[in-house]
């Protein structure tokens, strides 16, 4: 019978888990933690981190069976893991390139400049004086952040060229596997995020959202919650110049059948920069949160991708009609979900937030194309 390999057995895993066993195919998880309780539910459990490639490799081999599929909701060095098990049993769904510009912030850097992508500035550096004589030759304001994350969106600031102080930089490079930290130029604008399937040389936009972010005011960038439909919904200009980055992206990777998200920040003007990629199908808010109070609890996010990547097939779009959605968090980190009209959840979120620069810019943006 064929095999799905899911990396990591807890909570992000869960969903995928259980729908990898409501298919009926051979289910092998793989965790450092033996006690995880989300184990006993695979045909085969490998006791291993996620971050030891070979080793994984080597106990995958052993259990000689057809592999069809692999689960990576996950991140940094358990996404090369991924790499070298896609590679091996020919999956076509991770490649080493693919990894490393999607959790090495420097490394997406690099490939967007190479490949004519609108990408900001930047350098990194791995000594506080490195950083602070690089900013010297930058705009007036940059953005500081780890080049390879422990965790997503954390420890991530805004300041002044010539405002870096040491605990800072500290604070940012302690938050780095590799030590290093990735400075750029601070782009005006609203951010949006576009999931999309690399399928064998073709990109197709499965969804769209917005991502509304804050500052506090010792300049950290904070994630607020997320909103959808995009205010660029239907925007038809800006969607071709998304179409025309992820067709970048696709051409390079014409061997791949990937979901991947992009996040972007795009100006008042809609001129588009790229931001990040990530290669790791999207965190909670998202999958278990916005997208099924937006299109009712029939669409499930995870039966279509598992199912996708099983078959290797597009996943449909949700048929369901869309209700616009706003999740963010409050003081007490309890979840607030609004349901309205976009401009009345963006209106909702300002009126709430008190630190965000972000939503006006998104709802600045909807006043003036609507």
């Amino acid at each position: 019978m064929l095999a799905v390999i899911c990396l990591g057995a807890g909570k992000a895993q869960q969903p995928f888990i259980q729908e990898i066993k409501a298919s009926g195919l051979t289910l092998i998880v793989i965790d450092r933690d033996a006690s995880a309780p989300l184990i006993k539910q695979a045909d085969h459990f490998i006791h291993e981190s996620t971050y030891h490639s070979k080793q994984v490799l080597k106990k995958i081999i052993e259990l000689n069976l057809p592999i069809t599929a692999l689960i990576a909701r996950t991140s940094g060095p358990a996404l090369d893991t991924a790499a070298v098990i896609s590679h091996h049993f020919k999956l076509n769904q991770f490649d080493s390139q693919l990894v490393s510009i999607s959790t090495i912030k420097s490394e997406l850097r690099l490939f967007c400049t190479s490949h004519n992508i609108k990408f900001p500035q930047g350098f990194k550096a791995d000594h506080f004086l490195e950083a602070q004589k690089g900013l010297k030759a930058m705009p007036e304001h940059a953005i500081i952040k780890p080049d390879l994350p422990i965790v997503g969106k954390q420890n991530i600031f805004k300041l002044r060229t010539d405002a870096l102080t040491e605990d800072i930089f500290t604070q940012t490079q302690a938050s780095s596997y590799s030590g290093c930290v990735e400075l750029e130029a601070f782009i005006e604008g609203f951010d949006v995020t576009c999931f999309f399937l690399l399928n064998h040389g073709a990109a197709n936009i499965i969804h769209l959202w917005d991502e509304l972010v804050g500052t506090t005011h010792k300049g950290q960038i904070q994630g607020l919650g997320v909103s959808i439909p995009s205010v660029i919904q239907n925007n038809t200009a800006i969607h071709a110049k998304i179409q025309c980055i992820i067709d970048t992206i696709a051409n390079e990777f014409n061997h791949l059948f990937a979901y991947l998200a992009i996040s972007l920040r795009i100006s008042l003007e809609g001129d588009i920069t790229v931001i990040e990629l990530h290669c790791d199908l999207t965190g909670d808010d998202i999958a278990e949160q916005l997208l099924p109070q937006a299109y009712g609890e029939t669409y499930s996010f995870f039966t279509t991708i598992t199912n996708s990547l099983i078959h290797k097939k597009m996943a449909p779009m949700p048929q369901n009609t869309l209700m616009p959605t706003l999740i963010f968090s409050q003081k007490n980190n309890s979840l607030c979900i609004q349901k309205g009209s976009a401009k009345q959840n963006l209106q909702y979120l300002n009126n709430h937030i008190n630190n965000t620069t972000q939503p006006s810019r998104h709802l600045h943006f909807l006043k003036t194309t609507t």
